[in-house]
């Protein structure tokens, strides 16, 4: 959790100053969904989870009725999809960085332009916002693990720890010298076969089976496949002409983001998924990406692979103090989800090992002593029953 939630895990700011924005136009029309929004977005913001590609196969796109765009001149600095539902506006696209000045331009063009809107809600962004002159309502709710690229795969391998290096020549020398027919191939967009995708999604569901957990993908495989149609790419190693591991992801603006990586279990002794992996961010260092983003599971090898964590918040914006105490079922909602959050957090770091504080610690007795108390309730419940 980053710097904005290590005091507390839900903010409620109240107004600061008001700023003047020289040369900044504002433009809220309805659901103007060009082309030339959708670029301005890729190259703004270079997040998967802001594009109309995404938002079109998953959802979320049939759901704007308003577009927001803040121009300098010619220049986009910030661009919001909207859907405006009752007293309250909501962000559809997430995972965009924000700042004071893009918080306040949002509120001040939308509470000005609907007087009978109160809220504003934003999920999953990166937030810069400290302060507003105006109430808001901020907590982390999740976080991406990314890996800032360098210039070249030579700066990039001379950034990692010396065993990792080590690893990373001994098990890929050793994988073509025992199998000679060692291959990589690489595909964009139409240009990926179905069948490959299909044989990286098999081996990864035959791995999550093997730990008794049921394969979310299953339920979204088709789109998967659809979204590396519009913007994905395909890496795949082969043995014996045969898929022995693969990585699919896709591209946003400057950046790439993991959707996928499997292997097949017979080449463990390669760290094969590692070697995949490292693969698919030397791919991308030569494609010129900014960043790698490994999306939201903190598995350990990704850390070893130069990654770190950053959090993202939820945020609500007010009309007014009064609007926020209008409105208590959307502000105890939210601090309800910050503590859950924060709890799942303590709990996370407490399974890994981590060094908690003294506060942290207390926290995690008080938490875990009402898990007990629920699960003994529960449980007498089902007895009584």
């Amino acid at each position: 959790m980053n710097e904005l939630n290590e005091a507390a895990a839900m903010q409620v700011v109240l107004p600061a100053a008001e700023r003047a924005d020289d040369g900044i136009v504002v433009e809220l029309r309805a659901a103007e969904l060009t082309p030339a929004i959708d670029a301005a977005m890729q190259a703004r913001y270079g997040n998967i989870h802001s594009t109309f590609a995404h938002l079109r196969i998953y959802g979320g796109l049939s759901e704007v009725t308003h577009t927001c765009v803040v121009r300098r001149q010619d220049h986009v600095l910030a661009a919001f999809l909207l859907s405006r539902k009752g007293s309250a506006v909501h962000v559809v696209n997430e995972g965009m960085a924000i700042d004071e000045e893009d918080a306040e331009r949002l509120a001040g063009h939308v509470f000005s332009a609907w007087p009978d809107v109160h809220a504003i809600i934003l999920h999953a962004v990166q937030s810069g916002v400290l302060t507003l002159r105006r109430p808001l309502q901020q907590h982390a709710c999740t976080a991406n693990i990314v890996l800032p690229l360098p210039a070249t795969a030579d700066e990039y391998v001379g950034s990692l720890g010396k065993n990792m290096r080590r690893n990373l020549r001994r098990y890929m020398d050793k994988l073509k010298r025992e199998h000679p027919s060692f291959s990589v191939d690489i595909a964009e967009k139409d240009a990926a076969s179905e069948e490959d995708m299909q044989a990286i999604i098999d081996l990864n569901r035959a791995r999550i089976a093997g730990k008794n957990i049921r394969y979310a993908l299953d339920e979204e495989v088709d789109k998967v496949i659809a979204l590396v149609r519009e913007c994905g790419m395909v890496l795949v190693m082969r043995i014996d002409g045969k898929v022995a591991g693969g990585s699919i992801g896709y591209f946003a603006g400057g950046n790439y983001f993991f959707k996928v990586i499997s292997h097949d279990p017979r080449y463990n002794e390669y760290s094969a998924g590692i070697l995949c992996c490292y693969l698919t961010i030397c791919e991308c260092i030569a494609r010129g990406c900014k960043e790698y983003n490994f999306m939201w599971n903190e598995y350990e090898y990704k850390f070893a692979l130069g990654a770190h964590s950053r959090s993202l918040h939820h945020l609500v914006l007010y009309r007014s103090r009064l609007h926020l105490l209008l409105h208590p079922r959307l502000a105890l909602g939210n601090a309800a989800a910050a503590w859950r959050h924060r709890a799942l957090s303590l709990f996370d770091r407490a399974d890994k090992g981590e060094n908690l504080g003294r506060g942290e610690r207390i926290a995690m007795r008080i938490l875990d002593a009402m898990r007990q108390a629920k699960r003994r309730l529960g449980g007498l419940g089902r007895t009584r029953g």
